[in-house]
């Protein structure tokens, strides 16, 4: 099985240590875009997997270079974080490729189910 490509694009500078923390990219290959205008040009020519867009506490508005990215003809999922609340998120933007949330564990483990399916998480259910 190939490695999945995974980009990362951080707004605000977290350091790629502080997703290894968080996301198993033991069977990736981890592109970690400082910024965002590197990442997106670099999106066809590389063709990554997942996306990952960081923009908590970010002075820039990401709202354009998310655009720029799902304007793209291309099937990659893209993980937007932000700290808008997940529910105004969904009704801001529809795309089927786009995940609109907080930095919360279940997108993580979203992410971490994309890139290794092998290594599905269960979940227990409690009353």
């Amino acid at each position: 099985m190939n490695p999945k490509k995974i980009f990362i694009i951080s707004m605000n500078q977290l350091s790629a240590d502080f997703w290894k923390e968080h996301i198993d990219f033991k069977k990736s290959k981890v592109w970690h875009w400082k910024t965002p205008e590197n990442g997106i040009n670099n999106i066809t020519t590389l063709w990554p997997d997942a996306i990952i867009l960081d923009t908590y506490w970010s002075e820039s508005i990401h709202d354009y270079y998310l655009s720029e990215i799902l304007k793209l003809k291309h099937k990659i999922k893209v993980f937007c974080f932000t700290p808008l609340p997940k529910s105004l998120s969904k009704t801001l933007f529809i795309d089927a490729r786009l995940y609109v949330s907080r930095l919360d564990q279940e997108s993580l483990d979203m992410i971490n189910e994309i890139i290794n399916p092998d290594n599905k998480i269960e979940y227990k259910k409690s009353a």
